[in-house]
């Protein structure tokens, strides 16, 4: 409001005081009114749009730190520069709504990228000063999470996962890329670890029952088991099992939880055809048929 009006707005209130008193009491409400007229009368400026396919920002030094582009694929990028101008960040989004983060070192290096895919499943990637993938980690839409560890070759060298179901899974692999130990966890929280050979078979495998009792299980190349070794933590009883080149069970050495050693022998039906013992009362042996009736023991 101008100098003008509110020394002509003052005068006109000094004249209706003068000309009643009682308008003197009502004087300040006139003057609020008077007010909210006026500057409701001035003029709001309307905003304003400014188009254009790219826009640069620039500092006070006139160097140029960012900038917005419309590419001719229908992807939009925004660049972020230091101060020497070289490009750090860059955050684009393409047309099929996919977006991607980028970051890059003083050399103008790849480094970091974090993305979204049109298919919904982020990822983070890390790289290293060669441009190749070091690290990955990714969820799925599945429920599904993953982390992957690469070599200086761009080779997959350890997996750290969690299943749909919630189980821890992380394998490490050889320089083929190839599984060659794996950990897990059953649903009911019982550890097993794998050891395979170089043809990604499983050969070796330690596991730990739910009820604590542990297993250690020797496999052919074939997959049959050669040889296992379990515990029952319940009645304590121990057994070590020798399988043929069928994985079927042949010869059984053990301990019986009431403590007394034992050698069993089966034939390749799996019956049992000779067993040997110590009891409290001492040795016994005995021998079966194929239907499992004594045929000779001893005492």
């Amino acid at each position: 409001m101008s100098e003008a009006m509110m020394e002509s707005l003052a005068q006109r209130l000094e004249g209706l005081e003068r000309e009643n008193r009682r308008l003197r009491q009502v004087g300040p409400l006139v003057l609020i009114g008077v007010v909210a007229v006026v500057l409701m009368g001035q003029a709001v400026p309307k905003s304003r749009t400014l188009e254009a396919e790219s826009f640069i920002l620039k500092d006070a030094s006139g160097r140029a730190r960012g900038g917005l582009v419309a590419l001719q694929d229908g992807s939009v990028a925004l660049t972020l520069s230091d101060s020497e101008g070289k490009a750090t960040a860059e955050l684009i989004v393409k047309e099929d709504g996919s977006v991607g983060l980028k970051y890059r070192d003083k050399n103008g290096a790849s480094r970091a990228g974090l993305g979204l895919p049109p298919d919904g499943d982020p990822g983070l990637i890390f790289l290293g000063k060669d441009g190749r993938t070091r690290a990955l980690l990714q969820a799925l839409s599945d429920g599904s999470v993953g982390l992957v560890l690469f070599d200086k070759d761009d080779k997959v060298r350890a997996t750290l996962a969690l299943g749909i179901d919630g189980s821890p899974y992380v394998a490490l692999k050889d320089s083929d890329g190839k599984d060659r130990t794996a950990l897990t966890l059953t649903p009911e929280g019982a550890p097993i670890f794998g050891f395979l050979d170089s043809d990604g078979k499983e050969r070796l495998k330690l596991a730990l029952k739910f009820d604590g009792s542990p297993a250690l299980i020797f496999f052919r190349k074939d997959n049959k088991r050669g040889l296992s070794m379990l515990t029952d933590e319940a009645d304590g009883a121990v057994q070590l099992n020798l399988s043929d080149n069928n994985g079927k069970p042949r010869a059984q050495l053990g301990v019986t939880p009431d403590g007394s050693p034992q050698l069993i022998l089966f034939d390749k039906s799996k019956s049992v055809r000779a067993m040997l013992t110590i009891t409290e009362v001492g040795p016994f042996l005995a021998f079966t048929d194929k239907g499992g009736t004594v045929i000779w023991n001893a005492p």
